[in-house]
């Protein structure tokens, strides 16, 4: 894979998602509330600081990591009675592109051929 055709696996996510560039970049925090959702297809945000190791992050924290991915379009909510279930709005595998993407522009300069 050459990099003008990486460049255009993006340029067709980026078109499917709607998303800019930036918003694909995820903290360390945002990235492991991402893959709790993943993991769980749907869950609360209760649900999500269950599955984190101890010392377990404030109710606040992860509600506050979870508002920014819904900024970045990567989740989706609805509301059942009185609580959010948050969903993925981004697939796993497309994400796991745009990262290793990113990598091989970042740091092979476009093309990972000796």
């Amino acid at each position: 894979m050459n990099a003008e055709s990486n460049k255009t696996n993006f340029n067709i996510i980026n078109n499917i998602t709607g998303m800019r560039r930036n918003k694909f970049e995820l903290t360390r925090g945002e990235e492991e509330v991402m893959h709790h959702i993943w993991n769980l297809k749907e869950a609360t945000v209760s649900d999500i600081i269950d599955l984190m190791a101890e010392p377990k992050p404030k109710y606040t924290t992860v509600a506050t990591f979870i508002k920014l991915l819904e900024k970045k379009n990567f989740v989706d909510h609805y509301q059942m009675g009185k609580s959010y279930v948050y969903i993925p709005a981004i697939k796993r595998e497309s994400y796991a592109k745009i990262v290793v993407n990113n990598m091989v522009k970042n740091y092979f300069d476009g093309s990972v051929a000796d």
